[in-house]
Parts: structure tokens; C-alpha cells; sequence
């Protein structure tokens, strides 16, 4: 499940996720979000977002990657899209 680097605070999980629109986003009708097992995880950067909202539909599954560092003075959450589901 969790893969901890012997010499850092850095730890990855794979996951599935489902990449969906969220046209209600006031910030941004173009908005995407990753959510896995129903939680929220981020949001498409908003430069890809409406690319990736056209390719979507109502949703799509993707395997993800989810990397972050534990280390507090330098804490990082990034996800990675790794495959789509047709």
C-alpha cells in the first residue's frame, strides 16, 4: 500500500479515482475534480480544465498516484494521473 523511501519523508499511494466536472465551481465553470471514494482530492489545474472537461462527459475513472511528503518543514500533496478508463 504505502511505498516510504528509506532516506526521505516521501510516501506514494495508487488509488482510483473519478476525474468529474464541476460546473457550479463559482471560481470556474470549467472546473474538474478528482474525487476518490467520494471525497474531493483537488482540482484539474485550471490552465488544462476545459481541455479535459470536454474529453470527460459526466465523469470518467482514472488510476491515480498519490505522492506527498510528510516532512512538516516542507509538506507536498501531488497527484498523478496514471490511466483512464474507457
Amino acid at each position: 500500500m504505502f511505498d516510504t523511501k528509506a532516506d526521505s519523508f516521501a510516501q506514494e499511494l495508487d488509488i482510483e479515482g473519478i476525474l468529474e466536472p464541476e460546473p457550479t465551481n463559482a471560481h470556474d465553470p470549467n472546473a474538474v475534480i478528482l474525487r476518490v471514494h467520494g471525497y474531493v482530492i483537488g482540482y484539474v489545474a485550471q490552465q488544462f480544465a476545459s481541455s479535459i472537461k470536454s474529453q470527460i462527459g459526466s465523469g470518467i475513472k482514472v488510476g491515480c498516484k498519490l505522492l506527498w511528503n510528510r516532512d512538516p518543514e516542507a509538506s507536498m500533496i501531488s497527484v498523478v494521473i496514471t490511466s483512464v478508463e474507457n
